[in-house]
C-alpha cells in the first residue's frame, strides 16, 4: 500500500489507502490479545470469531488494494485471482464461467472484474471453513454427549452389576463332564464372565462390578484402533480447524458404546449361533470387534469429513476444468463415412477380387488375416 501511494496523491487513493489501514488494524487487534481471559476464551475458540475476523479483515484490505495498483500489477494479480475461484468453485458455476474471461477483459473494465473475482474467491474460502468449523463443533458435541452417557451407564450397571448381568452360560460338553474328577454329578451349565470363567463342577460365577469396565475399556480400544486408521486415510489440508481430531475424539467413546450394546445382544439371542460364548476369551475378543465395528455406523461422518475437507484445495490440487471452454488437446474425429474417405485412400482400402493382383502385385487372398489394409 505505501508503495502504490508514492506516486499518488489523490482523495480516491489516500481514502482507500485509510480504508485498508483500518482493516489491517481490526485485523492485528483479534490476533494480539494482551489479557490471559480473552487468548483462552473456549467461546471464541468455538465460535472461530478472532480467526474468521482476522481472515475477512485481511481479506477485506487486499480487496482494496486493487482501487490503488497500476494497471501492470493489476494484470499479475489475474492468474492468482483466477486460480482461487477455480479451486472452490463448480466447474459449471455461472460465476467461474464469467471470472475465467478475465484474462480477456478490456483493459477499462480489468481492474472492476479483478475486484469482483477477488470477493467471490475469499468469500468462497471463508464460507468453507465456516462449514468446517461448524462440523466439527457437532462432532465435538456428539463426543462429548456420547462419553457422558456411556460413563454414566457404566457406573450404574458398575453398581448393580446383577441389573444388566454380561455373563453367558455355555452347556456342559459331554468330554467336559468326562473330566470331571469328582464323584458328584455336574452341571448342566457354567457361567462365563468378562472378568472370568467357572471352571466344570466348581461354583457358578456371578455378574460383578469389573465386567462392565473390562467391556467398556476394549470397546475404547477398539474405536481408538478405528479412528487411527480411518484418519490416516484422511486428506490433510491447511485449516485452523482440526476436524481429524474431532473425529477420532467421536469414534473412541462410540466404540466403547458399540462394544457394551453387541454384548448386550449377543447375551440376549439377537444373534443366531452366537448367543451363548463359551470362553472368557472369546467373550473380550467380541468386545474388541464391536468396538471397532462402530466404523459402521461413523462412515458417513468421514464421508463428510472428506467432501468437506476437499473443499479446501492445496496448491498443488489439479484444477478441474470449465465445461464451457473446449479442451485444446483432442483430437480431431476419425471419419466413419466413404465419404470423409479422400480418393487415394479409398482406392487403397478397397480389397481387390479374388485372384486380381493387388498394390503389391500379389494376388488377394482371402483367408489371409495377416495382411494389413
Amino acid at each position: 500500500m505505501r508503495v502504490a501511494l508514492v506516486d499518488r496523491s489523490d482523495p480516491r487513493s489516500i481514502a482507500v489507502a485509510r480504508a485498508i489501514a483500518e482493516h489491517l488494524k481490526e485485523a492485528d487487534d483479534v490476533i494480539r490479545r494482551r489479557s490471559w481471559f480473552a487468548r483462552c476464551n473456549p467461546t471464541d475458540s468455538w465460535r472461530g470469531t478472532s480467526i474468521e475476523q482476522a481472515y475477512r479483515s485481511l481479506h477485506a484490505a487486499r480487496v482494496f488494494l486493487t482501487e490503488i495498483l497500476s494497471d501492470t500489477e493489476i494484470n499479475a494479480l489475474v492468474p492468482a485471482a483466477v486460480a482461487r475461484v477455480q479451486a472452490y468453485l463448480p466447474a459449471t458455476d455461472p460465476q467461474r464461467i464469467e471470472i475465467e474471461k478475465l484474462p480477456h477483459a478490456e483493459p477499462h473494465t480489468k481492474r472492476a472484474e479483478l475486484v469482483r473475482a477477488l470477493e467471490r474467491g475469499y468469500s468462497a474460502t471463508d464460507e468453507a471453513h465456516t462449514r468446517i468449523r461448524r462440523f466439527r463443533n457437532v462432532l465435538l458435541c456428539a463426543a462429548a454427549l456420547i462419553a457422558a452417557c456411556t460413563f454414566l451407564f457404566v457406573r450404574e450397571v458398575a453398581q448393580d452389576p446383577t441389573g444388566v448381568p454380561f455373563c453367558f452360560k455355555p452347556d456342559i460338553t459331554t468330554a467336559q463332564a468326562a473330566a470331571l474328577q469328582s464323584g458328584r454329578p455336574a452341571a448342566n451349565q457354567r457361567s462365563v464372565c468378562p472378568s472370568g470363567e467357572q471352571a466344570v463342577g466348581a461354583e457358578p460365577l456371578a455378574p460383578s462390578s469389573p465386567d462392565i469396565w473390562i467391556i467398556a475399556g476394549l470397546g475404547l480400544l477398539g474405536g481408538g484402533l478405528a479412528s487411527a486408521v480411518s484418519v490416516r486415510n484422511m486428506n490433510h489440508v491447511a485449516t485452523p480447524y482440526d476436524v481429524p481430531l474431532a473425529l477420532a475424539l467421536l469414534k473412541v467413546p462410540t466404540g466403547a458404546l458399540t462394544a457394551v450394546a453387541g454384548i448386550l445382544l449377543l447375551g440376549g439371542g439377537f444373534v443366531p449361533g452366537l448367543s451363548e460364548l463359551d470362553t472368557q476369551r472369546q467373550i473380550l475378543a467380541y468386545a474388541l470387534i464391536f468396538g471397532y465395528a462402530q466404523q459402521l455406523a461413523t462412515r458417513y461422518l468421514d464421508n463428510r469429513a472428506t467432501m468437506l475437507l476437499a473443499e479446501l484445495p492445496s496448491k498443488h490440487s489439479p484444477r478441474s476444468p470449465t465445461r464451457s471452454v473446449p479442451a485444446t488437446d483432442q483430437q480431431p474425429p476419425s471419419p466413419t463415412s466413404a465419404d470423409a474417405i479422400p480418393p487415394h485412400s479409398q482406392q487403397s482400402t478397397t480389397a481387390p477380387a479374388a485372384g486380381q493382383p493387388n498394390a503389391n502385385g500379389k494376388a488377394h487372398d482371402p483367408d489371409d488375416r495377416g495382411e494389413q489394409p
